[in-house]
C-alpha cells in the first residue's frame, strides 16, 4: 500500500489527507507557495504547521510525515 493510503487509514478520524493537483489549481499553488514538486503541508486548525517538500526520498518519507502528523496533534 502506498505511504499516503497507509497513512490515511492509519490516522483515520484523526486526520485528513487531501491531494490537489496545483497545475489545475493555480490559486493554491500561489497561495502556499508550492514548487510543483510533492509538497507535504500539515495544517492544524486552518495554520500550516509543518512541511516537506520533497522530490523522490523514499524510505524517508513515511516516518516523516508521521512525526510531522504526530506533532500537529499534540
Amino acid at each position: 500500500m502506498p505511504v499516503i493510503e497507509s497513512l490515511a487509514e492509519e490516522f483515520s478520524g484523526r486526520a485528513r489527507f487531501v491531494m490537489v493537483h496545483l497545475d489545475r489549481e493555480g490559486t493554491l499553488s500561489k497561495a502556499f507557495g508550492s514548487s510543483g514538486v510533492p509538497d507535504y503541508i500539515v495544517f492544524r486548525n486552518g495554520v500550516e504547521v509543518d512541511r516537506i517538500t520533497l522530490i523522490a526520498i523514499g524510505w524517508l518519507l513515511e516516518p516523516r510525515l508521521r512525526w510531522m502528523i504526530e506533532g500537529a496533534m499534540e
